[in-house]
């Protein structure tokens, strides 16, 4: 039985015409549903995400802060932060805090490591210091003794001793620390975040080991993020662009600019348009 003209027309479209979305022209988004990756000890889920598995992927499902890289040797993932690496000892889900260890300290071969680095944390990064930490305050390489009352909080770290100079660690209030300048008599002031419950009452004698577990970052929502969440999205980016514009995933499967509360053609990010083929069916059977 002859084929009606409509009939024949659908048959020609379904034959020689096919939906094209512009996400072919660049490699897979990530599955924010599915996307969860062992390194080392530390699972990477969302909000994180993993630098190595992104690097060409033009829209990322994660903050674009919480970037992690997994070395090939079986170690714990690492973290950029302003001025250091750090290692992710542990990524708490339910509490929304992240365990992290100076990378400098685990490279110094011994049992009195150095802090190097202050850790700032400004309103750019959706990271804020936990309840659980205590700061410690470093003096190094000083010509004279600290004066009162600074002097009662610290303590000489016998093993970084140097001729006649001294090395000083201890709790240090942000009062405290005003009237103190360092700078006149001690070369350094390095202020390194531990776990409060890994320091003791002598401080010069377990800073070493506190240092080593690390120290515990609770991380905050974005107000972006607070409405893609809350529209039944997962927050991501685009990693095309140099600013990584933000983009929410959506549980059907669309990637949106701001939220999924009204998936619609405009507020899609990627269109889906119709091309043809060349071809006409006498050239593909001729």
């Amino acid at each position: 039985m002859p084929l009606s003209p409509r009939l024949h027309l659908l048959s020609f479209f379904f034959l020689f015409c096919t939906p094209t979305s512009i996400a072919e022209e660049s490699p897979p988004n990530y599955s924010c549903t599915l996307f969860s990756k062992m390194c080392g000890d530390v699972n990477i889920s969302y909000p994180f995400w993993q630098i190595n598995d992104s690097a060409l992927l033009k829209d990322v499902c994660g903050l674009s802060e919480f970037g992690l890289y997994c070395p090939d040797n079986g170690s714990n993932p690492t973290l950029q932060l302003p001025g250091d690496t750090y290692i992710v000892k542990d990524i708490n889900y339910s509490d929304y805090t992240l365990t992290l260890v100076d990378a400098d300290v685990t490279t110094q071969q011994t049992s009195c490591p150095r802090a190097r680095d202050n850790l700032t944390l400004d309103n750019n990064i959706p990271l804020i210091y936990s309840s659980l930490d205590v700061n410690l305050s470093f003096y190094f390489n000083c010509t004279s003794d600290p004066p009162d009352p600074v002097s009662s909080y610290l303590a000489p770290i016998e093993c970084l001793k140097s001729n006649e100079n001294a090395s000083y660690v201890g709790i240090i209030l942000d009062y405290d620390v005003t009237i103190y300048d360092w700078s006149t008599s001690c070369e350094e002031n390095v202020v390194a975040a531990v776990m409060e419950n890994q320091v003791t009452n002598h401080v010069n004698n377990s800073f070493d080991e506190a240092m080593k577990n690390g120290f515990v970052l609770n991380w905050t929502k974005i107000n972006d993020c607070v409405k893609c969440e809350g529209s039944g999205g997962k927050c991501g980016f685009d990693n095309s662009t140099s600013g990584k514009e933000f983009r929410c995933f959506c549980s059907n499967g669309k990637v949106c600019k701001h939220d999924c509360s009204s998936v619609n053609p405009r507020q899609e990010v990627k269109d889906v348009y119709i091309t043809c083929s060349s071809s006409s069916p006498e050239e593909n059977h001729g």
